[in-house]
């Protein structure tokens, strides 16, 4: 059975492919004698058959995860949950879209593919195999960006990490935002500025900030265009009432943190 740290590596070389500006980030902290630590994935499903949440869920149980909370986003037909290992290894949130939420034509859109996806076999490798369903058009893909940019995302995309995200709690001279974010400026790497900068706040016990995600060229049917893929989400957690840090997850943050990967969005 694979372990938590083999997922986790083999899930790093997957994104750092699709998501160059992190494997920039990642080594411009080591040039400046950090050591990243990943504070969290995200994975995105469709509440579909063998690929919804809580089969998901299953397959880190199984590695031994256990449940954080979950989560609500009634406004993007989605809802979520979140595991923890043990404190040596990432959180992992997982969020599905129900279909049945979307207009009859784009869940025909969707349903068309997924009925004939390959069979995913009981393993977590498959998280991050990309899109075991045929590519839909240019024409249905900006279609289904128009009533759900996280549907588009993810029927081109398939199942990838979305992002990783530098745990800002464990960095010695970059461990505030105002030392941290100039760094990550002066890569010219444009930040999601939806919200502003940082979302959320030390009231809520978690602040996170994160780049606009990367392009892919993808060759649909009908042409040639570019679509995002990945983004780097950057993430400071504070003690809760019991004086622990917090390990859960914010809706308000995580609602702007979507939008990373949206194929408009504000610079």
């Amino acid at each position: 059975m694979m372990t938590a740290t083999q997922f986790f590596t083999n899930c790093w070389q997957d994104y750092c492919q699709l998501t160059p500006q992190a494997k920039r980030i990642y080594e411009k902290l080591l040039a400046q004698h950090e050591t990243p630590v990943n504070d969290h994935i995200a994975l995105r499903t469709f509440n579909f058959p063998g690929i919804e949440l809580d089969k998901l869920e299953s397959l880190f149980k199984n590695m031994g995860f256990q449940l954080i909370d979950s989560y609500q986003f009634p406004e993007r037909h989605l809802r979520a949950k979140a595991l923890i290992l043990n404190s040596e290894q990432p959180k992992v949130f997982i969020s599905e879209l129900d279909i049945n939420q979307l207009t009859t034509r784009n869940q025909l859109v969707i349903l068309n593919q997924l009925n004939k996806a390959r069979p995913i076999a009981d393993k977590a490798d498959f998280l991050y195999s990309g899109r075991p369903w045929e590519l839909i058009s240019h024409y249905d893909f900006m279609h289904l960006a128009q009533e759900s940019e996280y549907a588009a995302w993810l029927m081109v995309m398939g199942f990838h990490a979305n992002h990783f995200t530098v745990s800002l709690n464990h960095l010695h001279n970059y461990s505030d935002w105002e030392s941290f974010l100039p760094l990550i400026e002066s890569l010219e790497i444009p930040l999601n500025l939806d919200g502003g900068k940082i979302k959320g706040s030390k009231s809520v016990c978690l602040e996170q900030a994160s780049t606009l995600a990367d392009e892919l060229e993808v060759n649909f049917i009908d042409g040639t265009y570019k679509i995002k893929t990945c983004f780097y989400e950057f993430a400071k957690r504070y003690p809760n009432s019991d004086g622990e840090l917090y390990q859960g997850f914010v809706t308000q943050n995580a609602n702007l943190i979507f939008n990373s990967t949206n194929q408009k969005t504000s610079e």
